[in-house]
């Protein structure tokens, strides 16, 4: 068996590149055509199947320093044996072409043959039918006679969207168009997947990234059955806080929140309860003993850092008490959502969350997320990302302004339990009330006077952490 070499599309089509398949890639100038032949050849190479590499235009030193910096090392595999990289003139004719390929592959006994671009033999034969015809058959039976994987990269026309293969795309066991477009000044790469011969086709196309030390990276929706239903539950209160009826109230619904799970925290945009949210959010990580990976889209990671430092200071906590726990249950990572393309910026994330160590994920802001493109785009990508974050089991935490009534219902439905503020007038002034709802229980309205309980407790749990008295 031959594979891609991208993980995504090996855990998509696995088994599927025989022996003897011949694989298209097609693409505009600067699609990531070179690169996902380079990754073919290179994943197979590193399986000991030796390739062929042949181009008409790629210069080996630069080629080779490119591939590297994304993780791809022709260098070594070249001094390995395993690559044979040759570069054909331009004004080559079909005919010495197939014969030079044939003597390569005769000497070299490769297993995989990589032709950069086939753009520059077709032209030569664009109004030569019986050669046309002639050429791609014999690409089709290369394949064949090596038992190995032929791949054809063909270069789009800037403004064109097919390119003319005749029949070759048809015999071709796999066709893959590799796209890129300017959205918002920013650059949107996605794959379609024309044809995969022997594999049920559901998805046509797929956002991916091109990233430094890791090539390409496709960023497939999640399958829903790979989502487990039965999670740890999360502990909001500790049986200490529980002898308090107020506290014992919240918990009841508060409390049915488990991990693989959506906490939906909502508030007014121009009165905002941080220093409650944060509360919430580090009394449930010490209680649990978890890690909480913070994504700011409005702030940067220090200043997040010295909020929340300042948030427990203001608590009555040392400064150095203070640091160090922030620094023990958080860390963060600050995003512009306007400064990336949706994939490029969901595949951030993945990154982020799964190198943080973390428990917990915790979306802060996310209505700035929300705001830089338009609902049918952003809520594909976001409800991809929780249903990989659920697939790892991370709870995860929503924090955002009500800015609309749309953003509310959207946010309430990707969610399972959901804490409400809403400032309501008091004796003392302006406070809060928060509304709890848990799927499957009726909503509850805490009093400001119930929300300081918990609150209160929390702080004291937090205290008594920071003085090593609750581990």
């Amino acid at each position: 068996m031959f594979v891609f070499g991208v993980k995504e599309l090996d855990q998509m089509f696995k088994d599927t590149l025989l022996p003897g398949s011949l694989v298209v890639v097609v693409g505009h100038p600067g699609a990531g055509k070179t690169t996902l032949a380079s990754t073919i050849c290179s994943a197979n190479a590193v399986n000991g199947k030796k390739c062929l590499y042949i181009t008409f235009q790629e210069n080996r030193k630069k080629l080779f320093m490119i591939m590297k910096r994304l993780g791809i090392d022709l260098e070594n595999l070249e001094t390995r044996e395993l690559l044979q990289f040759v570069k054909f003139p331009l004004a080559i004719t079909p005919e010495d072409a197939i014969a030079e390929i044939g003597k390569l592959v005769n000497k070299g006994g490769f297993s995989v043959v990589v032709v950069d671009s086939i753009n520059s033999l077709l032209k030569s034969v664009e109004k030569d039918e019986v050669r046309r015809a002639w050429l791609q058959n014999y690409f089709y039976e290369l394949a064949c006679d090596i038992s190995g994987l032929v791949v054809l990269v063909a270069e789009l026309p800037f403004g064109g969207e097919r390119v003319e293969l005749g029949d070759i795309e048809f015999v071709a066991d796999a066709v893959l168009i590799l796209k890129h477009q300017v959205e918002k000044g920013l650059l949107v790469r996605s794959m379609e997947i024309r044809k995969i011969r022997g594999a049920p086709l559901t998805i046509a196309e797929i956002p991916f990234s091109i990233v430094k030390g890791k090539g390409i990276t496709l960023h497939p929706p999640i399958v829903m059955e790979d989502i487990g239903s039965e999670y740890e539950e999360i502990m909001v209160a500790s049986k200490d806080m529980l002898v308090l009826e107020p506290v014992k109230r919240i918990e009841r619904i508060f409390g049915r929140l488990r991990r693989g799970q959506v906490l939906y925290i909502a508030y007014p945009p121009y009165i905002r309860p941080v220093e409650i949210v944060l509360s919430i959010i580090l009394g449930i990580a010490i209680l649990n003993k978890l890690k909480v990976g913070v994504i700011s889209y409005k702030y940067s990671s220090k200043n997040m850092e010295e909020f929340l430092t300042r948030t427990l200071t203001g608590y009555g906590l040392e400064e150095k008490n203070a640091e160090n726990l922030v620094r023990e249950f958080f860390v963060f990572n600050s995003v512009n959502p306007f400064s990336l393309s949706l994939p490029e910026l969901i595949h951030r994330h993945r990154e982020f969350t799964d190198s943080c160590g973390c428990d917990m994920v915790m979306f802060h802001e996310i209505e700035l997320l929300q705001k830089s493109a338009p609902t049918s785009q952003w809520l594909q990508v976001f409800f991809n990302l929780l249903n990989y974050l659920k697939m790892r089991k991370k709870m995860i935490a929503l924090t955002a302004s009500t800015i609309n009534d749309e953003l509310f219902g959207i946010n309430s439905a990707l969610s399972d339990v959901i804490l409400k503020f809403e400032p309501i007038e008091t004796t003392d002034g302006l406070d809060y009330k928060m509304l709890i709802w848990s799927k499957g229980y009726k909503p509850y309205v805490a009093s400001p006077r119930e929300v300081e309980q918990y609150v209160q407790e929390l702080v004291s749990l937090v205290k008594a952490t920071a003085r090593g008295e609750h581990r």
